[in-house]
């Protein structure tokens, strides 16, 4: 009896684990989504949307929401002064106010010239996502929060840039890790 289980548990033990699938998604809307926010909602969790490089704009390349989806965003070639979501003053960049945890990560991406009440560039409320290696260049807020508001969040933030953010005073108040 106990040598069935044993060998029952280490088969089921070595069985891989299937690892979640990259979605590639480039600025001329030919990769595998033809926008961010497709390509968002077409993804399960674990999965990853690698951005190549250029500038993401018009809709559905801002006012992006990860609707709680532990999914990862990320640059493709890791530069985010290359792979830039632009928002043209029209919107917010990205918002977490879905639950998000720190499994629904943003890396390696330039936010420019998001604009919102609060939060020009990311909106987090009630959400705990993971933040790395972006810039937050030029985002506006009417408010508060030109480059990042929270509200009731705790994001891990790590080695950002916010630059030239209207009004400044919302990053002083970031303990930026």
């Amino acid at each position: 009896m106990h040598r069935i289980t044993l060998v029952l548990c280490l088969t089921i033990c070595l069985i891989p684990t299937a690892s979640g699938t990259t979605h590639v998604v480039n600025p001329a809307g030919t990769g595998d989504y033809p926008t961010i926010q497709a390509a968002i909602d077409g993804a399960a969790p674990g999965d990853t949307i690698a951005l190549t490089d250029g500038q993401f704009t018009g809709s559905g390349n801002r006012g992006l929401r990860y609707f709680g989806k532990a999914i990862m965003i990320l640059s493709h070639s890791g530069d985010a002064q290359q792979c830039r979501i632009v928002c043209q003053n029209s919107s917010f960049g990205v918002a977490f106010d879905h639950g998000e945890g720190p499994g629904s990560i943003l890396q390696g991406v330039m936010i420019r010239s998001g604009y919102a009440t609060r939060g020009g560039g990311i909106n987090c409320e009630g959400s705990s996502p993971t933040i790395n290696n972006c810039i937050f260049w030029r985002c506006k807020a009417d408010q508060r929060g030109s480059g990042l508001a929270c509200d009731n969040a705790s994001p891990t933030v790590t080695d950002c840039v916010f630059s030239c953010n209207l009004p400044h005073y919302s990053e002083a108040h970031l303990q930026i890790i």
